[in-house]
C-alpha cells in the first residue's frame, strides 16, 4: 500500500471514531441536562478533547494528502511538457536530416535550372529565381549581369524585390554585391546590416536572416552575380552545393542574348 492511501484510510477511520464520539458526548450532554447531574461532565470534557484532537489530525492528514496531489500534478504537468519538447525536438532533426538528404547537385539542378528554351538572360534568370524561391523558400533574389560596354553588372532579374531598394548598376567593389566581383568568392552574411535590405510581404516588412551573393565565374573573371536572402538560414548542404552550381551556370551565359 503506498502512503497517500495509507493516509487515506487512516483518516477514513478516524473520521468514524470522531463521529461516534459526538455522538456519544451528545447523549451524555442530553442525558446531563434531562438529570440535571454533574457526575459525567469531566468525561464529555474528555471526549470532547479527543473530537477536537481527531479534527486536527484529520485536518492535518487532508492537508498532507493535498500536498501530495499538488506535488503530483506538477510533476505531471513537467513531464508532459517535456515530452511534447522532445518530440518537437525530434521532429526538426528528421525534417533537417531529410532536407540535408535530398540535397545533391543533380538534385538541384534538374529543379533549379528552366526546362523551357529561353532566348535572352534575363527571362532565364528570372525564370531560376522563381524556381529557387518554390524549391530553397528564398524570400528575395536579384541577378546581376556583366555589362562589357561600361565594365558594370547590371541588374536583369529580380524575385520579391521592394521596387525602390535594389541598384539598377554595381560596379566593381561598391556595396558587398560589388566586393563580391572583385573577391571571386561567395559571400555568406549572417548579419545583414540595418537598412541593406528588408523582405517585403502583405503582412509587413523584415530583415532578412541570411544573405548569400554568389559569384558566376567564366573563365575565372565574374560574368555575373546572383544575390539570395531568406527569412530563415539556408540548410548547409544547399550553400556547400552553391559554387557547383554557379560555375555550371556560367557555362550556359554564353548561350543567350543581352537585350
Amino acid at each position: 500500500m503506498n502512503l497517500p492511501n495509507k493516509y487515506r484510510n487512516i483518516g477514513l477511520i478516524i473520521l468514524i471514531v470522531m463521529i461516534l464520539i459526538l455522538l456519544i458526548s451528545v447523549a451524555m450532554v442530553r442525558n446531563i441536562i434531562m438529570t440535571g447531574g454533574i457526575e459525567g461532565k469531566g468525561l464529555v470534557y474528555i471526549l470532547l478533547s479527543f473530537a477536537i484532537a481527531g479534527v486536527f489530525l484529520l485536518y492535518l492528514i487532508i492537508l498532507r494528502l493535498t500536498g501530495w496531489e499538488i506535488k503530483n500534478y506538477f510533476i505531471a504537468e513537467y513531464n508532459a511538457e517535456k515530452n511534447e519538447t522532445e518530440e518537437e525536438e525530434k521532429v526538426e532533426e528528421v525534417q533537417e536530416q531529410t532536407d540535408e538528404k535530398i540535397l545533391t547537385l543533380e538534385e538541384l539542378e534538374r529543379n533549379i535550372f528552366p526546362q523551357k528554351k529561353f532566348k535572352y538572360l534575363d527571362s532565364y534568370a528570372e525564370k531560376l529565381l522563381i524556381n529557387l524561391g518554390k524549391f530553397m523558400e528564398i524570400s528575395q533574389g536579384v541577378f546581376y549581369r556583366l555589362d562589357d560596354n561600361s565594365g558594370k553588372f547590371r541588374l536583369i532579374a529580380k524575385y520579391a524585390t521592394a521596387v525602390e531598394k535594389e541598384a539598377e548598376e554595381i560596379g566593381p567593389g561598391e556595396g558587398l554585391t560589388g566586393q563580391v566581383a572583385i573577391d571571386k568568392k561567395m559571400n555568406i552574411i549572417d548579419e545583414v546590416p540595418e537598412n541593406y535590405l528588408q523582405i517585403v510581404s502583405g503582412l509587413g516588412k523584415g530583415q532578412p536572416a541570411q544573405l548569400v551573393i554568389v559569384p558566376i565565374l567564366k573563365n575565372n573573371e565574374v560574368s555575373a552575380i546572383m544575390e539570395l536572402a531568406s527569412l530563415k538560414k539556408f540548410s548547409d548542404s544547399f550553400l556547400s552545393l552553391l559554387p557547383d552550381l554557379a560555375n555550371n551556370l556560367g557555362k550556359q551565359i554564353d548561350n543567350f542574348e543581352l537585350r
